[in-house]
């Protein structure tokens, strides 16, 4: 039995369902370890200063705004711009399913009923955006991470939840792509 990445509760209106979030796919790829030529000792990376080449064993954190400018950040500054840990899955709006471009999916769970009391509005809710072809966006926090969310049907009485990219993280393919065709007409 799979275990929940995330518990909390879908809201909407007066409306609260409480679910779980469960991975929907495994990482097959083979992670390979380095080891010294000959033998089975592993190879490990150590820090270190890139100006002086010594090790580094105290580190901070800080953002480089260019021409030797730093800005520092503590953990305690860091934990300030954290957002809040909620435990809620907020709706913001229901929009037709195919105006979701698929390039704005990040990653995929299932969205599952916890327990036997939520079962019956979450099977209110997916029955609505099946009949009326529509997707949820929501907003969720997810490991200190705020998300843009997508609750969709899914297959087997499933809901799926997708992590979205934000707009702005998605790049234009006029200025990334090379030799896009231009004005062309056909007949």
């Amino acid at each position: 039995m799979a275990r929940a990445v995330w518990s909390g509760a879908v809201n909407f209106g007066l409306v609260n369902i409480e679910c779980g979030v469960y991975k929907s796919s495994d990482d097959k790829m083979l992670h390979f370890q380095e080891f010294a030529y000959g033998t089975a000792d592993r190879v490990r990376y150590r820090k270190t200063n890139e100006r002086t080449g010594e090790e580094v064993t105290s580190i901070t954190k800080g953002f480089d705004l260019g021409g030797g400018d730093v800005v520092f950040l503590t953990d305690a500054e860091l934990a300030t711009v954290d957002p809040e840990k909620e435990k809620t899955i907020s709706i913001l709006a229901f929009v037709n399913a195919h105006d979701v471009d698929p390039l704005f999916y990040r990653s995929g769970y299932y969205l599952a009923p916890k327990g036997v009391g939520s079962q019956r509005a979450y099977g209110l809710l997916k029955a609505a955006l099946e009949k009326t072809k529509r997707v949820a966006i929501a907003s969720m926090i997810m490991r200190s991470k705020q998300y843009l969310v997508c609750i969709r049907p899914g297959s087997d009485g499933s809901m799926v939840l997708q992590t979205l990219f934000y707009e702005d993280e998605i790049r234009s393919p006029k200025t990334e792509v090379p030799n896009l065709p231009k004005d062309q007409s056909f007949s």
